[in-house]
């Protein structure tokens, strides 16, 4: 369990990352990128 959760947190640090990176590609998918945000927000907050 622990294994996907670590799998979890780190697809979506990469995901995060990569939003940051290359945020004017993604300018058209912003509601998009923002339920991701809120996902990832939900998954941090109940790993702790």
């Amino acid at each position: 369990m622990n294994r996907i959760k670590t799998l979890l947190l780190a697809v979506s640090w990469l995901c995060a990352f990569y939003y940051l990176s290359y945020p004017n590609s993604f300018t058209p998918l912003d509601e998009r990128s923002q339920g991701t945000l809120d996902l990832y927000q939900q998954l941090t907050s109940r790993s702790r």
